[in-house]
C-alpha cells in the first residue's frame, strides 16, 4: 500500500456492480493500491471474478450470517 497501513474493503451486494459498471474499475484500482478486498458470500466474489477484472482467489469471502445451529441445541 502507498500508506503502509492495512486497509479492508468490503463489498456487500451485487446492485452497486450492476448499478455502475465503472465501480468495478474503482473496485479495482484499489485492490492494486493496496487495499485487501472482501466479499460477504462466495456468489459475490464468483461475480466479480466472473467480469474478468479480478485474479481467481484475489478476493476473499467473510460471510454474513449466524450460525444457527449453535443456538438451536
Amino acid at each position: 500500500a502507498i500508506t503502509r497501513i492495512p486497509h479492508i474493503g468490503t463489498i456487500h451486494d451485487t446492485y452497486t456492480i450492476e448499478e455502475r459498471k465503472n465501480r468495478v474499475h474503482l473496485l479495482r484500482a484499489a485492490s492494486v493500491l493496496g487495499t485487501r478486498l472482501v466479499t460477504v458470500s462466495s456468489r459475490m466474489r464468483e461475480k466479480l471474478e466472473g467480469l474478468g477484472r479480478f485474479k481467481k482467489n484475489s478476493l476473499r469471502v467473510i460471510t454474513n450470517g449466524v450460525d444457527l445451529d449453535r443456538y438451536l441445541a
